[in-house]
């Protein structure tokens, strides 16, 4: 167990740190994880790009859209039939 300190205080810098995490259960491993990904991430302050594209205009033409539910409220799809692979839908 010494030589596994010596090691990792020997290794671990400010820039690089070493983190010493339980792993008996993994609910608590994974936990540990995301807080010190997301605290070093943050610590980063990296500026997010600009969207490519105005989100809005892309929204538009699938907000504008209609559905069409079906007459009975069943599905009209069938099993394909003797060899069919597919079958058309609307029959």
């Amino acid at each position: 167990m010494a030589a596994y300190k010596d090691a990792i205080s020997n290794t671990s810098m400010d820039l690089a740190p070493w983190y010493i995490i339980p792993a008996n259960r993994k609910w608590s491993r994974d936990l540990a994880i995301s807080e010190i990904m997301t605290e070093t991430l943050a610590s980063l302050a990296i500026p997010l790009p600009d969207p490519p594209a105005d989100i809005e205009v892309l929204r538009k033409p699938y907000r504008t859209q209609k559905t069409v539910a079906p007459k009975s409220g069943r599905c009209s799809a069938r099993k394909p039939q003797n060899g069919e692979f597919f079958h058309n839908i609307t029959e």
